[in-house]
């Protein structure tokens, strides 16, 4: 959010963290123990849900790390990882608009909370990795102006 835009400025602060899911098949992943990283791939996907009564949005995010060699067709699941993260918000009904029944969230403010649950998300999963042979996949930097347009 730019300084310009005092009226949609929010005073934000995270009010709760879940891991919703984790799943690591470690059974699928028949290679060497040094990981080739380029035969990884990340699904990122996404939602927002307002919850007024306690003046929160809930980022929810479903990250999936696939597994694919080169001699296989589809890529297979090899790790899931469901958070949802709770931003609560002092002013609300300031930033928070409703026009015709409607309710309408800047789209600045919701890319700014996604990055931020992309983020934490990325950090859980590195923590859940930690002394598997996965560690070292990471998940890349996202933008989220692109990933909200899917």
């Amino acid at each position: 959010m730019t300084q310009s835009k005092k009226q949609n400025k929010a005073l934000i602060s995270i009010s709760s963290i879940k891991v919703m899911d984790f799943v690591l098949h470690t059974s699928i992943y028949r290679g060497p123990k040094k990981i080739n990283r380029d035969l990884f791939r990340f699904n990122i996907s996404g939602a927002h849900k307002l919850i007024p009564k306690s003046k929160t949005i809930a980022i929810l995010t479903k990250i999936d790390i696939l597994y694919k060699k080169k001699t296989q067709t589809k890529p297979q699941v090899i790790c899931n990882l469901k958070t949802e993260i709770e931003f609560e918000f002092k002013n609300y009904l300031r930033v928070i608009k409703k026009t015709g029944g409607k309710t309408f969230v800047p789209q600045d403010l919701i890319e700014k909370l996604f990055g931020t649950s992309i983020a934490t998300s990325r950090g859980i999963m590195f923590v859940k990795l930690s002394g598997t042979i996965f560690e070292k996949i990471y998940m890349p930097p996202v933008d989220t102006q692109n990933f909200l347009k899917k």
